[in-house]
């Protein structure tokens, strides 16, 4: 659970970020890039659930408040962005605790406080 508390860690950095100059948020460091993105490309896991992620019926993408930030943190940190859509939130945190993801958009109830660390509020 270290690696992945450090790996979680990251995404209070990460969020700080998306208040950050673009320019200091695009020069991070091969191995802040690595703390998010350990396979080089961010990846996201967007629970379809109505307020974080909706998947367009036309496109079949994800759009919503989730899919922008993960996608506007690929691009302040000069990483490819890979969504990855799950239909629970269970499913969500089961791949970031299994290292198949790197980041999910959920709100810290009392059993998921107990199973990932969280960042700071985003909504």
């Amino acid at each position: 659970m270290h690696a992945l508390s450090i790996r979680l860690g990251a995404i209070a950095a990460a969020l700080a970020l998306a208040g950050a100059d673009v320019a200091l948020a695009q020069s991070a460091s091969a191995e802040q890039k690595a703390q998010f993105a350990p396979t080089g490309s961010l990846r996201a896991a967007l629970v379809k659930i109505p307020i974080l992620a909706k998947q367009d019926a036309g496109s079949g993408q994800l759009k919503g408040v989730a899919p922008d930030l993960a996608e506007e943190l690929a691009r302040r940190l000069g990483l490819p962005y890979q969504p990855m859509p799950f239909d629970s939130p269970n499913a969500g945190i089961a791949a970031l605790r299994g290292g198949a993801a790197d980041i999910t958009f959920l709100a810290p109830t009392p059993e998921r406080v107990s199973l990932i660390d969280f960042g700071p509020a985003f909504i």
